[in-house]
């Protein structure tokens, strides 16, 4: 059973309005999708670059000066972008809530098809010889999504259950990281959630310039 009662029942605002969490059918699994081996597959992986998804929750596109915000707010993902990396212009939520748009990055469909059995990016990459790191703040096991994008982990940092950090504090990921081994064409698949840009994250004095 995914839900978790009384914990989460959406944001504040939809809460008002809906009595139930709007991703309750997960309690329904849709039905299981099934892929076959890939025979030309590289079990050793050498040579495949380091992958790594970003994802920051409420992080708004038109708050970042590489999206043409007036003020200097992402001056590393503007070094990026000015020397060639890509950047999608244009993007749509396919709802309102966090675990939607985890599941649908991660699992590259619409997420009312995407259950506990659903191959994710990182089922696929394990097959290629890759190693697989997670490592986030928030509640990632609300409604329990964590029970759905845990399987094929070699590792799962997570804020939630360690004393050692605020719920919301973006640093666990900066400790995971500095555990992990020197890159030696061993290639590993990285996903960080950052919760610190959601109005409940920690907050530091020396950006307050952008509030």
């Amino acid at each position: 059973d995914f839900e978790e009662s009384g914990i989460w029942d959406g944001e504040p605002l939809s809460s008002l309005a809906l009595k139930s969490n709007s991703i309750s059918y997960f309690n329904d699994p849709t039905e299981t999708i099934l892929f076959t081996d890939n025979t030309d597959n590289n079990k050793n992986a050498k040579n495949h670059p380091n992958i790594i998804i970003m994802h920051a929750d409420a992080l708004r596109a038109d708050h970042l000066s590489s999206m043409g915000y007036s003020r200097p707010t992402s001056p590393y993902i503007d070094s990026l972008v000015n020397n060639g990396a890509e950047q999608v212009n244009y993007a749509v939520s396919n709802c309102s809530e966090s675990i939607c748009g985890i599941l649908s990055v991660l699992g590259s469909k619409y997420f009312k098809k995407i259950d506990v059995q659903t191959p994710l990016i990182q089922t696929y990459l394990k097959k290629e010889g890759y190693r697989v790191v997670f490592a986030g703040s928030g509640k990632l096991s609300w409604e329990g999504l964590d029970k759905i994008i845990s399987h094929d982990m070699d590792h799962f940092f997570r804020s939630e259950f360690d004393d050692r950090y605020s719920i919301n504090d973006d640093i666990v990921i900066l400790s995971a990281l500095k555990g992990m081994p020197v890159y030696q064409e061993n290639p590993t698949f990285f996903y960080l959630h950052y919760m610190s840009s959601h109005p409940t994250g920690r907050h530091y004095a020396q950006y307050k310039k952008f509030e």
